[in-house]
């Protein structure tokens, strides 16, 4: 009995001691326009306008909007913004814990975007709908962010039914309208149908299970207790993404709605300050150890994509390079590489990134000049790096017009035949080297002139 008491201690103290198991919800703690710009965002590159949100309190129901904060590593996001179909103060675990039904309206965007799939023959309403929106200029040419889906319909109605939601992205200047919520690799909407695991309901297959993450509950899933959300199963962590237009005036729309009916409610806990509209990438560092540096007779380009007006300015090992405000730069030598924008509609916004470029020596041959020779030829060709003490090594390849001599892989060849001969040297670490020479047998004539009579004397 005493070890039994100790073992309940232990476990008590796992839930409940250095961590808060379950995630923490606020519908009071920022406001709607808050949570995108202090929460979703958080950054002095947002040019923010026109937040809107629409949820149950609206319609004088339950708040499916707000703020959440997790402690628990079981859980892929620190803190975020909450959407849900529910109450948020019925989103922290455990799971099984009673949710309220919503009873408000859903939305047409939604509805008539899944009609358009028709992926979901039964589908007759949608309900429930939390709504976030926001107007916004990228000051770069990509956005993306991070979020979790949830459900109560993992489990026993994940072969049938899905609650559905979309982050829909509109280019105001063409109207064209894109979903990010999609799973990779697809181009099927993010729901409990398109991302399950059978292990949770055997009457169906599974269907991008590598996306799925935890179920709480029967049929073996982990124990409801330890769910840091009331829901029964989410997903990995999951980035939306799309290339845009940089200071192109775009509006997202987040929106997530119960299927038919408003019971087994389902969020998307989006990542809070994962929303990135305003940065540059140069790429990862081109060093040898990476085993992508270029060699040193090659060029590189870096490239940024930024709005017209932003004002570039370009390093070399921490400083200026002077002269250099494009959006390329040409670099033929080694070092550190860094760029700075500055955007005009964002004046406090700094946008910086490095790279470190690494170039692989290339082997220096020379073959010499092209030879002449008389009849008969013999002549040792050799194609020794001049710099053979600065490469870990050198393999040879011999070509006799333009065909491969087997055999010869040494630094010298000896030459009896007359023709064009092109040795090609590759480093240890992959970069090629050729040169050409051409053996020929001179033509050349004498000329002494006409013959010449001589009288004597």
């Amino acid at each position: 009995m005493k070890n039994n008491y100790l073992l309940f201690c232990a476990f008590f103290l796992y839930l409940f001691g250095n961590a808060q198991p379950y995630i923490t919800t606020s519908t009071t703690q920022f406001t709607q326009e808050e949570l995108v710009t202090q929460v979703l965002i958080n950054s002095p590159c947002a040019i923010v306008e026109n937040v809107v949100g629409i949820t149950g309190i609206n319609f004088g129901s339950l708040n499916g909007i707000g703020y959440f904060e997790n402690t628990n590593p079981e859980f892929p996001i620190n803190d975020g913004v909450i959407l849900m179909t529910a109450g948020v103060n019925q989103a922290p675990g455990p799971n099984g814990n009673p949710q309220d039904a919503g009873n408000w309206p859903g939305d047409a965007q939604l509805f008539n975007y899944i009609q358009s799939l028709g992926i979901d023959p039964g589908l007759t309403s949608y309900n429930d709908a939390s709504i976030l929106e926001f107007d916004f200029k990228p000051l770069t040419d990509s956005i993306s962010f991070n979020f979790v889906f949830a459900s109560n319909e993992y489990g026993i109605f994940q072969c049938d039914y899905s609650d559905a939601f979309a982050f829909f992205l509109t280019n105001e200047d063409t109207n064209e309208v894109t979903n990010l919520a999609i799973v990779p690799g697809t181009s099927d909407p993010i729901s409990v149908i398109t991302i399950r695991d059978q292990l949770y309901n055997s009457s169906c297959g599974s269907v991008n299970p590598e996306f799925f993450d935890k179920y709480y509950g029967t049929p073996n899933g982990l124990p409801n207790v330890q769910s840091p959300i009331n829901f029964n199963g989410h997903t990995v962590l999951m980035q939306a993404w799309s290339y845009v237009e940089p200071n192109t005036q775009y509006r997202m729309k987040l929106v997530i709605a119960d299927r038919n009916d408003s019971s087994f409610n389902s969020a998307v806990f989006i990542q809070g300050g994962s929303f990135f509209i305003g940065g540059t990438d140069l790429g990862e560092d081109l060093t040898i150890a990476n085993g992508n540096a270029p060699c040193d007779d090659e060029e590189v380009i870096l490239t940024v994509n930024t709005s017209q007006g932003s004002i570039i300015t370009w390093f070399f090992n921490g400083d200026i390079i002077p002269g250099e405000n494009g959006q390329t730069l040409l670099v033929t030598e080694p070092g550190l590489y860094g760029v700075e924008i500055v955007n005009p509609d964002a004046p406090d916004c700094f946008i910086t990134d490095e790279i470190l470029i690494e170039f692989k020596t290339t082997a220096i041959i020379d073959l010499g000049d092209d030879i002449l020779g008389c009849e008969a030829i013999f002549v040792e060709l050799d194609a020794t790096p001049e710099n053979l003490d600065d490469l870990g090594g050198a393999t040879y390849e011999w070509f006799f017009n333009g065909v491969l001599i087997p055999g010869e892989n040494n630094a010298t060849l000896e030459v009896t035949e007359y023709g064009e001969y092109t040795v090609e040297v590759t480093t240890d670490l992959g970069c090629v080297t050729t040169d050409s020479i051409s053996v020929d047998i001179s033509d050349f004539t004498v000329d002494l002139g006409e013959d010449v009579f001589l009288c004597e004397n």
